[in-house]
């Protein structure tokens, strides 16, 4: 322990008495360090931590599988039927609790304000094994129709209510209702989505007759009984699909491929972002490898002019293990300085991190700063001075003859250009991958979402059914807040929309061709159905292709009926023929339900993601069908379309002032958080292809500027013996041309292997895209040649007769 806490002081003296070189390798490192540390509190908290519920592994949701549906995986919400099926039938859950995201309004506590809510059955905490902080979980007899309870958020129980604590048990005021608060849940506590009020979610007899069976809308959660494996529990759910495919013969046909998959709560909250947080993890991994490759090569050179003292402590007795943790202790020590730093920069970018990321990049804001990021932080720190401690020590145990040697020149210098040939290669599979996430990036904003995005508002309402419980009632609501928000200053036109586009979500249904009617033994083709009003097309620029928009004609009480199809469901159901004046009826072929009469036909819309084509389109006259919650889109006709939010909220609050708006953005900033991940994802990548490429020019200018001071007596005979200045900088500039040489060979294999594991990120792009690879390797042979510049210059300016009197 003497002889260690000597080799520090020594190692510390010599970084003070070197401070350029000392803050150099500092600051390069936990530039390394702190980008690694960053992404790995992203990484945990996703990914590697488990979920703050108890033994959450036996937490799993409950799928239905519907091919061709046009869903991601084929997978379902579950129908309230369904539910009661699974919780009566299983063998092999403790039980089961249903889950569905909803607004309230609530006027209690301030002005009124739209709350993010969700619906649940009474057995949903208790299934996560979650205790409120105050009150009490759902009764059982609770979970019915008319019930008016409600769980708050901790956090909004301090936000609306001061955190009073008397508030359990008296009354609030939700929806144009009295609601009794029969709990308040921990401070963070988070579910699936997030939410601040819980209700109960009351299944009516309605909801679990036959005609409801596929009212899919509903997510099942559930947890295995204790020693329950995965396989076991799905083969209960497949017994249980099959039963009831025998049961319900017509609405389960085998065309669907109907089932119940299972997939595990950790798993389903990170499917959509694990690529893109392996993608990030994998760039920075590689990040900090050229960043210790680095100051590798600094520690080299440095070891190289430190020489003659090793051999002269080696002359003194010194052995070789202690000359290698001499060199180890140092690296050490530039390694704590530069964790510590790194430290430093991964708590002040985790408030930046947590407001760029994606919400769903940090399902239940599980990322934050603890002992865990420390750990790795301290992991990263030892095996980084390892890595470019290892290098110079290895040469320090070489040492022979105790003088400096033209062989050990060499192998300096080799070991130097080893290191500088790996910084290359990396730099290039990074900017590869850069490259290609920019292009897809390009080519999905080239998509055309089939609406013009600019200079429309939009807001959300969910009217209450206790205040609005007839279709009459929900129509006259939105017709009057179309006409108020007409008369404000500035509104071009408004309309109404259940489900905005780019939204992620939708609603489907069956449909029938009176001409090409389907065979009822098979699956009914499904289309995306939304009811609109007749300004929404004109409001969103969606452009008719043929036929008419909805006007006056079409309200609730005229006849015929009509719809709007789009461009999709038109070339497949009516190829070559004129759609207009053809019949389609809103429902499967079995159903009652009248035909209605196709009046226009508009563009497709990307109603769920740019990256993927919807489904066949229908609309109807939202007047003949209204739905409780829709959302307001307003055309601006001139500036910045959030500048009208707060007048034409003001007009909706004037038809019910107890229902307020919420989630007011522009269509533009509903595109970007469409495509905000990816965007993200592509330009963390970039951030570190850049730096990459910055250090590894730094790396190339470390070893020539190393091999130009080495070889200063061999430049000086050359140009006593008649080279040119032209000469020397081209013997210099083929060394570099060389390493660069060997970097982007190596670097173009790597980053073809690598693309393929990034495909699933890429959009209209190939992991080989050959115009990508040449423009990465381009600019890092370019960068190369750049940082060889200097030292070849500084060589040609040798001067000969002063080279060789200092030799």
């Amino acid at each position: 322990m003497t002889s260690l806490l000597s080799d520090a002081r020594h190692g510390l003296r010599m970084l003070r008495r070197n401070p350029g070189f000392a803050t150099l390798a500092i600051l390069t490192l936990a530039l390394g360090i702190g980008a690694t540390s960053a992404i790995f509190s992203v990484v945990d908290g996703a990914l590697l931590r488990p979920l703050p519920f108890p033994d959450p592994n036996r937490l799993m949701l409950v799928w239905g599988r519907l091919t061709g549906q046009g869903l991601p995986r084929d997978h379902n919400p579950i129908s309230p039927a369904e539910v009661i099926d699974i919780r009566t039938r299983n063998r092999v859950f403790e039980d089961v609790a249903a889950y569905t995201p909803a607004n309230v309004a609530l006027t209690s506590g301030g002005q009124p304000e739209r709350i993010s809510s969700a619906q649940v059955s009474a057995s949903f905490f208790p299934l996560l094994g979650v205790a409120p902080a105050q009150g009490r979980w759902f009764t059982p007899d609770e979970d019915r129709p008319g019930s008016r309870v409600v769980m708050l958020s901790h956090e909004l129980w301090q936000r609306r209510f001061g955190g009073d604590r008397g508030l359990v048990g008296s009354s609030i005021r939700m929806d144009g209702d009295n609601y009794t608060v029969a709990g308040i849940m921990p401070p963070r506590f988070e579910a699936i989505d997030r939410a601040d009020i819980w209700t109960p979610i009351a299944f009516t007899p309605q909801n679990l007759s036959i005609d409801e069976r596929g009212s899919h809308y509903l997510t099942l959660l559930a947890r295995r009984k204790a020693g329950v494996s995965m396989r076991t529990s799905q083969t209960d759910m497949d017994r249980i699909a099959a039963e009831l495919a025998r049961e319900f013969p017509d609405y389960y046909k085998p065309a669907v491929g109907w089932g119940l998959p299972l997939v595990s709560l950790a798993d389903e909250l990170t499917f959509e972002t694990r690529p893109a947080l392996l993608l990030l993890a994998g760039a920075v991994s590689l990040l900090l490898w050229i960043a210790c490759a680095n100051v590798a090569n600094l520690m080299l050179v440095r070891g190289a002019a430190r020489e003659r003292e090793m051999a002269v402590r080696a002359a003194l007795g010194a052995g070789k293990l202690r000359l290698v943790r001499q060199l180890l202790v140092e690296g050490a020590l530039v390694a704590i300085a530069a964790g510590a730093i790194g430290l430093l920069m991964v708590a002040w970018s985790g408030d930046a991190l947590a407001r760029i990321l994606p919400q769903n990049f940090a399902p239940l804001g599980r990322i934050h700063l603890d002992a865990r990021v420390l750990a790795f932080t301290f992991l990263i720190s030892l095996l980084t001075s390892l890595l470019f401690g290892a290098l110079p020590a290895f040469r320090a145990s070489r040492l022979g003859d105790h003088t400096r040697s033209v062989t050990t020149g060499r192998r300096t210098r080799r070991a130097q250009n080893l290191v500088v040939v790996s910084e290359i290669a990396l730099s290039v599979v990074l900017l590869a991958g850069a490259g290609l996430l920019i292009k897809s990036f390009a080519r999905l904003l080239s998509v055309d979402p089939g609406f013009r995005t600019h200079g429309v508002l939009t807001m959300k309402i969910a009217l209450p059914p206790s205040r609005y419980p007839n279709t009459s009632d929900l129509a006259a609501f939105y017709q009057r807040a179309i006409e108020n928000i007409r008369q404000v200053p500035g509104v071009e036109s408004a309309g109404i929309v259940p489900m905005l586009p780019l939204g992620g979500s939708g609603s489907s249904g069956c449909y029938e061709i009176e001409e090409h009617p389907s065979d009822p033994t098979k699956k009914c083709p499904e289309g995306d159905r939304r009811p609109v009003s007749a300004d929404y097309f004109r409001t969103m620029g969606i452009e008719l292709l043929r036929g008419r928009y909805f006007d006056a004609r079409d309200e609730a009480e005229k006849l015929p009926r009509v719809a709007i199809v789009d461009e999709t469901l038109a070339a497949k159901s009516w190829p070559g023929e004129n759609p207009i004046g053809k019949r389609i009826k809103l429902s499967g072929a079995k159903s009652d339900r009248p035909f209605v009469q196709v009046v226009g036909v508009v563009r497709h819309v990307h109603n769920r993601d740019l990256s993927v084509p919807s489904r066949v389109q229908l609309y109807w006259p939202y007047s003949q069908g209204p739905w409780p919650f829709t959302a307001v889109v307003v055309r601006a006709t001139a500036g910045d379309p959030m500048a009208l939010a707060r007048p034409v909220e003001r007009a909706i609050l004037g038809v019910d002032p107890e229902m307020p708006v919420y989630a007011i953005r522009s269509m533009d900033d509903v595109l970007a958080r469409s495509v905000a991940q990816r965007k993200l994802t592509m330009a963390l990548v970039l951030a570190f292809s850049v730096l990459a490429a910055l250090l590894a020019a730094i790396g190339i200018y470390g070893v020539l500027a190393y091999g130009v001071a080495q070889r200063a007596r061999e430049i000086g005979i050359r140009m006593a013996v008649g080279a040119r200045r032209a000469d020397v900088v081209a013997l210099i500039g083929a060394e570099a041309v060389w390493l660069a040489f060997a970097g982007l060979a190596i670097g173009i294999a790597g980053a073809l292997a690598l693309a393929r594991f990034a495909s699933g990120q890429l959009f209209g792009v190939s992991p080989a895209d050959l115009q990508v690879f040449a423009v990465a390797s381009g600019l890092v042979g370019a960068i190369s040649l750049l940082a060889a510049f200097i030292p070849a210059r500084r060589a040609a300016s040798i001067d000969p007769m002063s080279a060789l009197r200092q030799e």
